[in-house]
Parts: structure tokens; sequence; C-alpha cells
């Protein structure tokens, strides 16, 4: 099975003690680092010193890990609309602006896919005296076409290693704006132990799973490792301070050849690229969390239900991992969420095996 869950052996848990120098490779501003998005935004919110009136804007498709935090910390929300391919819809967008008090303004890359549109928001936030908070969470390492570093237009930038490195927690926040006074205040928590402590089980418990899908050893072993990532998970919503990145991460991390690991990622999405381009590339180096696919409407079950079969395990941004406001005016990006898929990109699969996949998945879009 060819999934875009990461695995650890003990080989790279035990080793990598050199340097850890991961920020080499992202903007150049100040940076911080946190276990994960949702906990380090506590500690930016409490910095940012929100007044009683004042809001926080986030679209609407929108990642439990930026929601939770805001409205843990009691932050009015307004949600702002978005049009074809996840572009923000800027008309609407200044007709209400002039309305609301808005502090922060939140702005996402979304699928890693570059977003010019950042530079214009940018414009906005600065006209109407807003901090930007541009979301690169899926665009680690990425650049525009000019070569700059994806997460630099910002404010204040969010990345995460997880989603792409074989780590049980990291994130790193690059503040742009020197005149931001963003200070990280970690408070030991036994809750964040426990649950690095089972995200590390299922990262090691994925690197036994075997290609056989139908066999009993496959299905014990992906259900130990889903629990364990759900027991993760659950720990991770209930944790309310922010965590230093833990020490196994650093390990991991400094101990990884990041030109190699990247390569291998790249060569997987150009073989992709070849065979299913569907969407306008406006980087230099592109993303490398997965292979957006959009699926024809009511064909979304069926179509992930096929690639199982032939061993691709996608990932849909269902609500599970996403906040989309309940009412009508947001049944566009409903609809938006809803038919659009990403193809797993593992560096540690055979580039022949998703060559002899393209054709199928050709197909089953093009029934």
């Amino acid at each position: 099975m060819i999934t875009y869950k990461r695995h650890i052996g003990i080989k790279q848990l035990l080793g990598g003690k050199g340097e850890f120098r991961i920020e080499n490779l992202l903007p150049k501003g100040k940076m911080l680092f946190s276990s994960a998005i949702r906990l380090g935004l506590l500690d930016v919110i409490d910095s940012l010193c929100f007044s009683k009136n004042e809001c926080v804007m986030l679209p609407p498709i929108c990642p439990q890990g930026l929601y939770i935090p805001f409205n843990r910390k009691k932050i009015p929300i307004r949600f702002y609309h978005l049009k074809d391919n996840f572009a923000v819809d800027t008309k609407w967008l200044e007709g209400s602006l002039e309305d609301i008090n808005c502090k922060v303004f939140v702005f996402i890359h979304y699928f890693g896919i570059y977003n010019p549109q950042v530079v214009e928001i940018k414009e906005l936030c600065t006209k109407h005296k807003m901090i930007l908070i541009e979301d690169a969470v899926h665009g680690l390492f990425s650049t525009d076409c000019e070569g700059v570093a994806l997460g630099s237009v910002g404010d204040v930038s969010l990345f995460s290693f997880p989603k792409f490195l074989p780590v049980p927690d990291g994130a790193a926040f690059v503040i742009n704006n020197p005149n931001l006074n963003i200070v990280f205040r970690y408070k030991k928590n036994l809750l964040m132990r426990f649950s690095r402590f089972f995200h590390t089980h299922s990262l090691l418990l994925n690197n036994l799973i075997t290609n056989d899908t139908k066999g009993i050893p496959y299905k014990i072993i992906k259900t130990f490792s889903l629990f364990n990532y759900a027991l993760y998970y659950f720990l991770l919503c209930l944790t309310k301070q922010n965590q230093d990145i833990s020490k196994i991460s650093r390990r991991i991390l400094s101990g990884i050849d990041y030109d190699d690991y990247l390569a291998r990622r790249h060569r997987i999405l150009q073989c992709y690229n070849s065979g299913l381009y569907q969407y306008e590339y406006r980087q230099k180096v592109q993303n490398f969390s997965g292979y957006l696919l959009e699926v024809k409407e009511n064909d979304t079950k069926d179509v992930i239900k096929e690639l199982n079969s032939m061993g691709l395990e996608t990932l849909s941004y269902i609500k599970g991992w996403n906040y989309v406001p309940d009412t009508e005016e947001f049944e566009y990006e409903r609809f938006l969420i809803r038919h659009h898929l990403l193809l797993p990109i593992n560096a540690d699969v055979p580039l022949t095996a998703y060559e002899q996949k393209i054709q199928k998945i050709k197909s089953i879009l093009n029934r």
C-alpha cells in the first residue's frame, strides 16, 4: 500500500546527533519552534494582545489546528469566501473589511500550491492595519516562481514538520515582521508527552506495514497504528499549553539528508504531473504534500474506493480535520473540499510503483 503516512525505523529514532539546521531551508525571519501549530498559535495570539472588539478572519475551509486556538482564546471569528481553485474572493473581502475590526487575517496556500494572491492580501492587510498570518503548512521547502521561499510574505508564517518528515512532532513559526514581539512560553505538560509517545509508536508500526493489504499481518499492524495515531490526535487536541519541539524530533531532523529526501519526493511529484496534470503551479520548487486531484461531482467515494483497491491511500480533507461553517452561504466552499483529494507522495516508495499506477488513475478520472 502506498500511503502518505510517514514511518520511522529504530535506526532513525536512535541516530542523528548532528546539528539541527532545518531553519536553513525556510524563510529568513526570526524562527520559533513548537511541538504543533495549534500549540504555538496559543502563544502567538497572547503576544498579539487582541482587544475586546478585535476579531480574526479565517478561510471557511480551515484546519482544526488554526480554528481551535482562536476559539479557545475566545477571539471573535469571521470567515471570508473562496472562489475557484481555492482563491480568496477579494471583491467580497474588500466590501466586508470596512465594517469589521479585524486584527489578524489568515491566508492559506491550499495543498502547498503557491497562491500569488498573498501579495494582494498583504497590501490589503497593510491598508487596514491587519496582521497577516500565512499558512504554508503544506508548502514546506517550496519556493515561488522567483525562487523566494513560500511563507516569506506574511507577518507570521506557519510550517509543520510531521506532514512531510518522519517525526512525531514539530512546527516552525517564522516572524517576518520585526515589529512584532512574539514570545513563546513553553510549559511542561504530561498530555503532550503521552501524545508524542503514541505518535512515535504509530510511526514505528508504519515501518512494519506490508504490501499485502488483504493479509492478516497487514490488518493487525494497520489497526494498532491507527489506534496509536487516534490517541496521539485526541491528546493533542486536549493540550492547552505551548510545548517545545521534542528532542526525538530534533535528533531525527538532524540526521536527514534533505537534498536526497526532497529529490526523491520531487521525482514522484513529476511522475504524477506528467500523466495527471490538472493544476497550474506558479512555483519554482513545487509542493511535496501530495498530488492534488479534482474529482467529478458524486464520484469522490467511488474514486477513493478504487484507488484503495489498487494500493493508493488518498488523503481526503473531511470535517474531522477541517472546520467549515455549517451555513448555506458557504455551500460552494463545501463543494470544493468534497471534490478534492491528495494522492500520496512517499519518498521511501520506488518511483516505478507510482509509474505503474498512473494510467489506471487516469482511466478512473476520465471515465
